[in-house]
């Protein structure tokens, strides 16, 4: 996966992420069962521009935000590969 540059509005403000595969893999690595959320807190915070570090952090501490960024950066970001399963034999 490419470096990639991410725009999104949230409550008005434009956020600005730069993406790239070693701090995608390195929040998959970290997610757990019963650990989800703060995965998601650190790979947005990791993948954040600069400028809107502190920002973002304030947005962070509501219920359940860092995970719905994480969805919303990953599905943009994520190429989809249009995976077909064939049937299982043996």
């Amino acid at each position: 996966m490419a470096n990639k540059t991410l725009t999104l509005t949230i409550s008005d403000k434009e956020f600005t992420f730069n993406l790239n595969a070693e701090d995608y893999n390195a929040a998959i690595d970290e997610i757990m069962p019963g650990n989800k959320i703060q995965p998601a807190h650190n790979f947005c915070m990791r993948c954040i521009a600069d400028k809107d570090k502190e920002a973002l952090a304030k947005i962070l501490d509501g219920p359940s935000v860092a995970w719905q960024l994480w969805q919303v950066i990953t599905e943009a970001y994520v190429p989809d590969l249009n995976i077909k399963v064939g049937k299982l034999s043996g």
